[in-house]
This record gives C-alpha cells, structure tokens and sequence, in this order.
C-alpha cells in the first residue's frame, strides 16, 4: 500500500474517502496497452504482469470504482467510508486473493 494513493488522517491511522484517489485501474484493453507500453519502455527487458478485477466483482464495503475524472479510460478503486489503515489493507488482500493475472503480458497484449 503506498500512501501517495490515499487520503489519510494526519495522524496517519485513518483512510478517508475520495473520490480521484485510490488503487489505479484500466477500464479497457486499449487503455491497459497504453500502460503496459509505458511500464516496458521504463523496465526494458522486465516481464510486465497484468492484475484485474471485473468492476461487477463483489469488492469488501467501503470501495467502489470510480472512474477518473481527468484520464478516460482510467479508474480507482477508491475508499467511500472512513476506516483503519489496517481494515484497508485487510480488504486490499481480499481482494488481491481473487485477482486474476496474465504474467508477462507483452505476449497477449
């Protein structure tokens, strides 16, 4: 968990709901290529896996997908309710565990 992509309390205990950050997603393939180009030109050589979630996937209360207001095409999966560091995390890893993945996605991209 980077704390860059989330609003926390000062006190840094406390996740607070916003709408622009959180975990960054793809809504498409079109958008996912553009990202994977970009990981590859920085990573030369690197294999560059891909996660996803379908956005109808049943994610733990207090997240949503919400689209980006300034990129098409791209998503976060933000925090709607205030919760505990920890209770995020927990639901991160819930998520995580149901994640699929396309290792060395330059072949199926």
């Amino acid at each position: 968990m980077r704390v860059k992509d989330w609003y926390l309390s000062s006190d840094l205990q406390w996740v607070l709901p916003h709408s622009q950050m959180g975990l960054s997603f793809s809504s498409n393939w079109q958008h996912l290529k553009g990202l994977h180009k970009m990981k590859q030109k920085h990573n030369p050589g690197a294999a560059v896996h891909v996660y996803w979630v379908l956005e109808t996937a049943d994610i733990p209360p207090g997240l949503e997908f919400l689209p980006d207001e300034r990129k098409k095409g791209h998503y976060f999966l933000t925090v709607t309710q205030k919760m505990l560091v920890h209770q995020l995390i927990e639901k991160l890893q819930w998520i995580a565990d149901r994640m699929s993945v396309i290792e060395d996605a330059g072949v199926a991209l």
